[in-house]
């Protein structure tokens, strides 16, 4: 699974899978893990927080949005 789209994807071998999450922020998942809704589109909603895929992305999501804060307060003159 994709942690910044939400997109899902099969890979043939865990050595697929290795050489892209050298390129790609992804996060293994498990074919069981899939809701129906999750299995027919192939991807996980940014709203779900239901299912256990949904939890891991939205929980993703939310630790990127909070590094991204982090980066900007750093960033920014001190007294400013």
């Amino acid at each position: 699974m994709n942690t910044e789209t939400g997109e899902l994807k099969y890979y043939d071998t865990n050595e697929a899978l290795r050489e892209a999450m050298k390129n790609e922020p992804l996060i293994p998942a498990k074919a069981a893990d899939f809701t129906p809704k999750q299995k027919k589109d192939m991807r996980v909603s940014k709203h779900d927080n239901k299912s256990k895929l949904g939890k891991t992305f939205t929980t993703a999501r939310a630790k990127r949005k909070w590094m991204a804060r982090q980066i900007k307060k750093q960033s920014q003159p001190v007294g400013a």
